[in-house]
């Protein structure tokens, strides 16, 4: 039947085993056994090749399963073929949800299971048919429907840091960001910088790159004034979870690594979910510290991590943060009363035997606060090793010294310590320091005791790793100075 142009019309079937096949003179095909709808455009025709209600019921699909998600575009189609058929051709046809056929038709011939190799399809929603004829001319079709979403391997949550490559790490230039990612390989997160307010980043699409990477781009004015361009890269193929890239503006570039969350943590995942403790050592720099830090961490078994220590400055600081699969997280905090002129960040990765080990940065502006006035990191970066372990408390009746210098502590004080039935640091001899400690179930360390040189009380801080390590801190010294401790069997 002839139609006008752009005539929209249906083609109705009653269902059978078979269906009915559709094909248009410009070689569209379409298996269906529901009602269809057309627009007629011209010279076209349509033919509706009916399969007869007694075809041979004898073939199936085993993989892909029906509404399945796939993430790769080259897989093996595979099904069965039932006795009924014995052995049988099988042609196979690719079309998108509209009706469109995508490439040629691939065929492939089996006694009891067929399987036909499937290439470079690209990602999208598909509809497969499957037509199996036998030596009796007995024929039959299938089909299903399967999504290829290159992203579905890879979705998840993820976070990490951008870290200033080519001027000193500061609250303007550096900073932390986290995202979602779909299977439809859309992003949405947020990017912080210590200096300004949270910047937004909303359903911003992933490019797929031949099915190895996944590529986005966003700009940003919102940094006073400034213009800010950021490129991510992300891994399809190589089963790493990690997102790279940069983040620049017109006077500074950053790299940027992010790692996706892992879910679940056990005894034999790196890191295991347990208790850590990690020791702050800042490097040498003038008016710098010249004592450790600390930080107490709480892996727990989905992976999610509970942060609190102290910097030698006597400013406290605190992070909730997610791990990889291969131990690597960021550290990424705000130490108290820096409000937007100060950071602390950087990467720390569990090794396999509890162990951990990283680099971070440590930036405070000048004027803050009573120690290090003139600032930390201001001309050039303040590097921190942050050496961790799994907390492990003393045994009981073991013997330790603890030994306190610096600051207006004249001669170094050390103190014999011995370990209580409750796990505690118990003084066995000593100058006349009046030394009290306690130390917590999480390995921080807290106590205080008299100078000598002038009979003020001192306060101090630190953490216990373990036996091996011994603990380590600081104490908030008089007239702007810092002192330090070391404890050890």
């Amino acid at each position: 039947e002839s139609l006008p142009l752009g005539t929209n019309f249906q083609v109705m079937a009653t269902p059978g085993p078979g269906g009915v096949f559709y094909t248009w003179n410009n070689g569209t095909q379409l298996f269906t056994n529901a009602t269809e709808s057309f627009t007629m455009a011209y010279g076209l025709t349509l033919t509706a090749t009916f399969i007869p209600s007694n075809t041979a019921k004898g073939i199936s699909f085993t993989y892909p399963p029906a509404n399945a998600v796939l993430s790769t575009n080259n897989f093996v189609l595979k099904g069965r073929i039932a006795s009924s058929m014995k052995s049988a051709q099988i042609t196979c046809q690719f079309f998108q949800t509209n009706g469109v056929g995508v490439g040629s038709p691939l065929t492939t011939s089996g006694t009891n299971t067929w399987a036909v190799g499937v290439t470079n399809l690209p990602g999208g929603y598909y509809i497969v048919e499957a037509q199996a004829t036998n030596s009796e001319g007995k024929s039959t079709i299938i089909s299903e429907e399967f999504v290829i979403l290159p992203f579905a391997a890879v979705q998840g949550s993820y976070s990490g840091l951008f870290i200033c490559t080519n001027s000193p790490v500061s609250p303007t230039n550096s900073g932390f960001l986290t995202f979602t990612l779909n299977a439809r390989g859309l992003m949405n997160g947020k990017m912080e910088f210590p200096a300004y307010a949270p910047i937004p980043i909303y359903s911003l699409p992933f490019e797929n790159v031949d099915f190895t990477l996944g590529f986005a781009q966003f700009s940003s004015t919102n940094i006073h004034g400034q213009s800010l361009f950021g490129a991510i890269y992300l891994d399809l193929t190589d089963g790493t979870d990690v997102a790279y890239g940069t983040v620049s503006s017109d006077t500074w570039s950053s790299q940027l690594y992010c790692y996706r969350a892992v879910k679940t943590l056990s005894a034999s995942t790196t890191p295991a979910p347990g208790k850590y403790v990690l020791s702050l050592q800042p490097g040498d720099q003038t008016n710098g510290p010249n004592t450790n830090g600390y930080a107490s961490l709480v892996v727990a078994k989905n992976g999610t991590m509970s942060l609190s220590g102290e910097l030698p400055d006597n400013t406290k600081f605190s992070q909730s943060a997610a791990v990889s699969k291969g131990g690597i997280w960021p550290l990424y905090a705000i130490p108290s009363g820096v409000k937007t002129n100060g950071v602390l960040l950087g990467w720390e990765i569990f090794s396999n035997t509890g162990s951990s080990d990283g680099r971070l940065y440590w930036y405070k502006g000048s004027h803050i606060g009573s120690y290090y006035t003139n600032g930390v990191g201001i001309v050039s970066n303040m590097d921190v090793t942050a050496v961790g372990t799994n907390f492990s408390p003393p045994a009981a009746g073991s013997m330790y010294s603890i030994v306190f210098a610096g600051g207006t502590i004249v001669a170094p004080l050390t103190n014999t310590l011995q370990v209580s039935t409750a796990g505690q640091f118990v003084l066995a001899g000593g100058p006349a320091d009046k030394l009290k400690m306690s130390l917590s179930a999480n390995g921080v360390i807290t106590g205080s005791l008299v100078n000598t040189n002038d009979n003020k009380t001192l306060k101090f801080y630190g953490a216990f790793g373990s036996p091996s390590q011994g603990g380590s801190g600081f104490i908030p010294d008089t007239g702007g100075q810092t002192g330090s401790f070391e404890l050890h069997q």
